[in-house]
């Protein structure tokens, strides 16, 4: 998939309806402010967005970017039981995070997942 169909994807992903006029222009923009590539995104501006989209818009687009970034570089944890925040982060690391999930499982006397078993076992070890 080239760049520009790449673009053109993450952009429709979270702004529904546009014209297809509309689509290239932004994707043109975006050329020409120097975003080539996906993960440039995250730098974007809302003024390098404003000539071709409505200002709503230009922040429903560059919250979704920065949301797609912050799944791939996360800097707290939360765990959670049944569906349920039951511990925020009190520290960034990642090691803390993992003895949190196992204090919690002890702690709560619950079973592993059956799926997540036999890594979280090899982990414990």
């Amino acid at each position: 998939m080239s760049n520009l169909e790449e673009l053109k994807q993450v952009i429709c992903s979270t702004l529904h309806g546009l014209s297809e006029e509309t689509l290239k222009k932004l994707v043109d923009g975006l050329f020409v402010v120097g975003v080539e590539t996906q993960a440039d995104l995250q730098f974007v501006k809302e003024e390098d967005l404003l000539e071709h989209l409505k200002p709503f818009q230009c922040r429903k687009r560059l919250n979704a970017w920065k949301c797609e970034v912050d799944k791939m570089n996360p800097e707290t944890w939360m765990l959670s039981v049944e569906g349920e925040i039951v511990l925020g982060s009190n520290s960034d690391t990642f090691v803390e995070g993992l003895a949190a999930l196992f204090a919690t499982y002890y702690t709560f006397n619950l079973e592993y997942q059956e799926g997540a078993a036999s890594t979280l076992e090899f982990i414990q070890r």
